[in-house]
């Protein structure tokens, strides 16, 4: 158990005034310090974690971000400076030759860092300001158009930027924006990464980005031309030749679909799953999620479990139509 003088310096320690923008030197009366500063102290995960916390806990959080890093754009050029850092780790030559629990260790370390500077813009009331609201916007697409950026730091990206907008049309927009610079980026540079190996990293990216932002938008957005846009940036992965790719991008269409209006469901995308579901050339694993989104969209549309009508069907012995659910064997792609 803690004294009564443990107790008391522990509590001047979680309340001594903490900061990383540099501050000006106190005057040592010779007027040699004016004008200087102090160096801002290294960032470790534990402080930016108590300083996170701190910052949900404050009943005034932009007059406490305000104090611990002046600023926003100070706030995004620290995290541009750890994800360059963790960029450039990745890149050094002796990077293979590394002990497994060390890369790890580095790598946890920097996530979980960056992960808290993107979680106290988030919640700072900050981005309200129309000019911090763009430059934190600016940096996000930044991070999320780089192929290179980890990524652990996509999901956490993608919801900061979801909460900077004010309207959730404005946000589709900024991230239609955001796919076609991934598909454009060519930054991404490796000794151990082909051609075709960038080409997955490109779709997988895409697939992070599209499946936080269907998650993340309300059903207003159903029949949004932007929103539908969407897809032509998500087929590429459905036909992917690599089925790890594919199976995601499955997962990524069945979201998509509950976005999607009825008459588009029934006339696109549920033949298209079927076909996916009933390949026997394709994978289990891709079937079975093909499989799972049908049945999410036959919670959703009644008329995913009607047969479609044919005059064509055929009779039975009395002359009446058979409502028979067609084969998928029959059901083409569109």
């Amino acid at each position: 158990h803690f004294g009564g003088p443990e107790v008391r310096e522990l509590q001047q320690q979680v309340l001594r005034k903490r900061t990383l923008a540099p501050h000006p030197k106190p005057d040592d009366g010779n007027g040699e310090n004016e004008g200087e500063e102090t160096d801002a102290p290294s960032l470790n995960p534990s402080l930016a974690f108590f300083l996170r916390i701190k910052c949900d806990l404050s009943n005034n959080k932009s007059d406490l971000i305000s104090e611990i890093i002046t600023d926003i754009p100070t706030l995004c050029h620290l995290l541009n400076s750890h994800i360059d850092g963790l960029i450039q780790f990745h890149n050094l030559d002796e990077y293979d030759e590394m002990d497994d629990d060390e890369i790890a260790a580095f790598e946890d370390d920097q996530h979980f860092l960056c992960l808290q500077l993107i979680y106290m813009a988030k919640s700072s009331e900050v981005l309200q300001e129309e000019g911090s609201r763009r430059h934190f916007l600016s940096i996000m697409r930044r991070v999320l158009a780089r192929l290179a950026t980890p990524d652990d730091l996509v999901e956490a990206c993608v919801k900061a930027m979801a909460a900077a907008h004010d309207k959730e049309s404005q946000f589709l927009q900024t991230i239609s924006e955001i796919l076609v610079d991934v598909e454009d980026d060519d930054t991404f540079h490796s000794n151990v990464h082909d051609e075709k190996a960038i080409v997955i990293v490109r779709q997988m990216r895409i697939i992070a980005i599209l499946s936080i932002v269907l998650e993340s938008i309300s059903s207003n957005m159903v029949g949004h031309p932007i929103l539908d846009g969407f897809f032509q940036h998500l087929s590429p992965a459905i036909t992917s030749k690599n089925a790890i790719v594919r199976e995601h991008g499955v997962i990524c269409l069945s979201k998509f679909c509950l976005l999607t209006d009825e008459e588009k469901v029934m006339g696109e995308f549920k033949p298209l799953l079927m076909t996916i579901a009933g390949s026997v050339e394709e994978r289990v694993e891709v079937r079975a999620q093909a499989a799972l989104a049908l049945c999410d969209l036959a919670l959703i549309h009644e008329k995913m479990l009607l047969a479609p009508t044919d005059s064509n069907n055929d009779e039975d012995e009395n002359g009446n139509g058979t409502d028979t659910v067609p084969s998928t064997q029959s059901v083409s792609f569109k």
